[in-house]
This record gives structure tokens, C-alpha cells and sequence, in this order.
């Protein structure tokens, strides 16, 4: 818990150019990643967003990995707000320029944004469906959704569940989503890195905090929060002071229907891979 400073920031007056990618560095595993942080003048911490009463997509919290037979475990909250949808479409934008900019830096070669775009995996996801859809210059069926990993550390996740009170909830989290699929939750999660894999590059977001939400009036804000939790090695070895920046959004209501899962996140990187953040 290292941060002494706390600033509310509109949305307006963000500077996404703050959120900047840092040099490439290899796990014990052999992948490649980069972490990325938010730079508020000499304060440099992660970058964190909180979904506030929305709409989870009915994917399954607990899934197997197709080639190497480990559990992940994800959520993804829904994108209803066309505010928000251009926000994360800014970061994706954000990002491609600065791969572009360090191109020759992380790939040993320059890369245009053109082709990094054939190989940036986007934020927002949507189905295969609506893809074809936008494709063909049409209007997608259903608003988009974002991956948000879970992590699990010696059997113990690294994410609270907790009530309306904030009380912590013993009931596994994806028992409850599973038979409570209409409700609203306030999703508390960061931005830890960019993966370098083997078909090509994505955004790992990480889960922090999901909550049983209230219904709430709209709004949209940002801050600084300095209730970060750092937990085994979770350590910012970067900086001594750390500033976490927070969205705090609230969303209502959702999209009837069903919706098919977009597969399309690089799976080359393990769910828990070993480089710490």
C-alpha cells in the first residue's frame, strides 16, 4: 500500500499519452511482455478502472486452456456506453501509436501502424457475428465487451468478491454469477501489461475487485486512489511512491440476447505467467 497522493480527473482533461508502454522484458517462461504504467508528473503507478453497476457477458467465469489444460478464470463486463466504448478505443489508439513510435526498440525492426493493427489484438471484443458485421460497414448486434483475467495464486484468487456493503462474500464467485445471471456488478480492474505472443500482441487486464452492485444514477470521473493492494509479489519495483488512476464508471441496464464469445485474445500467454507486477 504506497501511494500518499489522491486527485480526482475528468474525463476531459485525461492525457491517454500518459499511459505509457515500458521496455519489453521476458518471464521465467519465456514470454515477452511490457509493462505499462500512468506518468503523473513524477508519480508513476497503474492505471485503474472501475465499471460501476453494469452487465456481465454469460461466458463462463472458470474455462480450460485448449492446448496446455490449465483452469483461467475471466469476466467480461459489458461496453453499453458510447462514451466509454470511445475511451478504450482511445487506448487501443494510444498504444498503436507508441508500438509504432518503439517499434525498432521492441521488435529489433520499424513496424507501421497499419500492420500493427493486423496484429494488436483490440480491446473491445465483440462476436464473430458482429465482426463481419463492421466488416461490412453494419452496425454490430450487440455492444462490445472487455477480458478482464482473473488471477489465482496457491488456490487463492488475487481479487475480492464483496457485497452491496462491501462486506466480502464466501460464496465462489462464479457459483454466484452462475446462478444470479441478471445482476449488476461494480468491476474494479487495471491494466498490468502489453503480451508479445506468438501470433500476435494483446492488453492483459487484470481483475482487482467485483461487487454486487446498486442501481445508480449515470456518471463518469476519474482518480488517483490510494487503496491499492499489493499482495506476495506484487510489488511495484519501479518507484517508491506509486499513483493508481482509477475510472469510476456507472453503467445501467444491458443488451437482451445471447451472445457468442470472441476467441480471438492471444492465447500464447499463460493465465498466471511469473513476471510480477
Amino acid at each position: 500500500k504506497v501511494a500518499i497522493f489522491r486527485q480526482e480527473i475528468e474525463l476531459e482533461d485525461t492525457d491517454l499519452s500518459k499511459l505509457v508502454i515500458g521496455k519489453k522484458e521476458t518471464n521465467e517462461s519465456g514470454g515477452s511482455f511490457s509493462y505499462i504504467r500512468y506518468d503523473y508528473e513524477k508519480y508513476n503507478g497503474k492505471f485503474y478502472f472501475n465499471l460501476e453497476n453494469v452487465k456481465l457477458a454469460p461466458f463462463s467465469f472458470e474455462s480450460t486452456d485448449d492446448k496446455s489444460g490449465a483452469l483461467r478464470y475471466s469476466v467480461s463486463p459489458k461496453i453499453e456506453n458510447e462514451e466509454h466504448n470511445k475511451f478504450f478505443t482511445d487506448i487501443y489508439d494510444t498504444f498503436i501509436e507508441q508500438l509504432a513510435e518503439k517499434s525498432k526498440e521492441l521488435f529489433g525492426k520499424k513496424k507501421n501502424k497499419k500492420l500493427l493493427k493486423a496484429t494488436f489484438t483490440s480491446i473491445l471484443k465483440y462476436s464473430k457475428a458482429d465482426k463481419e458485421l463492421i466488416k461490412n460497414g453494419d452496425q454490430p448486434k450487440y455492444n462490445p465487451t472487455i477480458s478482464v483475467s482473473a488471477n489465482k495464486y496457491d488456490e487463492k484468487f488475487s481479487f475480492d468478491f464483496v457485497d452491496a456493503n462491501g462486506e466480502k462474500m464466501e460464496e465462489f464467485f462464479g457459483d454466484y454469477k452462475l446462478s444470479n445471471p441478471d445482476t449488476s456488478f461494480n468491476v474494479k480492474f487495471s491494466i498490468k501489461h502489453i503480451w508479445y505472443g506468438i501470433k500476435g500482441y494483446s492488453v492483459k487486464f487484470i481483475l482487482e475487485e467485483i461487487q454486487i452492485a446498486e442501481e445508480k444514477e449515470s456518471s463518469f470521473a476519474f482518480s488517483f486512489d490510494n487503496d491499492e493492494k499489493i499482495e506476495n509479489n506484487e510489488v511495484d519495483t519501479e518507484v517508491d511512491t506509486v499513483v493508481d488512476t482509477v475510472v469510476d464508471t456507472v453503467v445501467s441496464g444491458g443488451d437482451e440476447g445471447s451472445e457468442d464469445e470472441d476467441e480471438d485474445e492471444d492465447e500464447d500467454e499463460p493465465e498466471n505467467s511469473s513476471d510480477s507486477d
